[in-house]
């Protein structure tokens, strides 16, 4: 195993946390983990892990945020960010990979098969769109977040009347 051996688990459910955290330690790695966005953007500037697993539905900002933010950071562009999630909806893998995401796997995970998948994208496996893919999600991408700053402002502004 290399001699960083860090992965970062970015998720708000214990039972995942646990879970993910046991069966990736019982292959020697040393896993992190953060509960929500901006503590876990803190953790990846301090720990700088060699892999970053990514839940979408945080609380506050979601996963692709997350993923964007980290790969607007020095050193984060190569990392790879695997979105780890329940959601399963037509075009939410698309979407995470327009965002930055490096692969997509779904919970709950295969406690044999886990362990393998992780291996292959620390080895460079990298899940791809095509470019008209990519370009469609994310101008989707963009809308969503469009949207949450509008319900941002619209929250603020009711706030200070």
């Amino acid at each position: 195993m290399a001699a960083n051996n860090t992965i970062l688990y970015l998720e708000d459910d214990i039972g995942s946390q646990r879970l993910v955290k046991r069966v990736l330690e019982n292959q020697g790695y040393r896993v992190v983990i953060a509960g929500e966005g901006s503590s876990g953007i803190a953790l990846a500037k301090q720990e700088h892990p060699r892999l970053i697993l990514m839940d979408i539905n945080l609380p506050g900002m979601d996963g692709k945020e997350i993923t964007t933010r980290l790969r607007s950071l020095p050193g984060f562009n190569r990392t790879p960010i695997v979105a780890l999630t329940a959601n399963i909806s037509p075009g939410h893998r698309e979407q995470a990979l327009a965002a930055g995401c490096t692969g997509f796997m779904t919970k709950p995970i295969d406690v044999q098969q886990f362990p393998s998948q992780v291996a292959d994208f620390l080895e460079g496996h990298e899940e791809q769109l095509d470019v008209s893919e990519k370009s469609e999600h994310l101008e989707l991408y963009a809308q969503h977040l469009v949207t949450r700053l509008e319900n941002k402002i619209e929250e603020l502004e009711t706030a200070n009347r």
